[in-house]
């Protein structure tokens, strides 16, 4: 921060970090159009129907949710992922979760989104 904040000031960490977003593919060498996995219905095939299929997840500081990849593609090309599809978001997840999951509120929501990669 280099000095920018003054002594005695509080420093809130979604000032600086927004979010953490992840987008994988499995394959040995990542190039083209990867269909992706539902989270819920997927996640639990064999290991070996995973190949050349891709997810994503995105933790959202600024509004405090969770987004898992339900539908859509990951598209690798050169230096570049983009994401394009539909996210299961469970919103408000840090606020008002008190361990009961019928206090957890999910949506379906429209995501996308490019990310350097190598």
């Amino acid at each position: 921060m280099n000095g920018e904040v003054e002594e005695g000031e509080d420093v809130d960490f979604t000032d600086y970090f927004w979010g953490f977003a992840c987008y994988v593919v499995y394959a040995d060498v990542a190039s083209g159009n990867y269909e992706v996995l539902n989270w819920f219905d997927d996640m639990d095939s064999d290991p070996d129907d995973l190949e050349d299929k891709s997810f994503s997840y995105v933790l959202d500081f600024q509004n405090f949710a969770l987004y898992f990849s339900s539908d859509g593609s990951v598209n690798v090309s050169g230096g570049s992922m983009t994401f394009n599809g539909e996210y299961l978001a469970i919103l408000d997840m840090f606020l008002d979760f008190d361990g009961d999951t019928e206090d957890v509120d999910i949506e379906e929501v429209s995501g996308y989104g490019t990310m350097g990669c190598n």
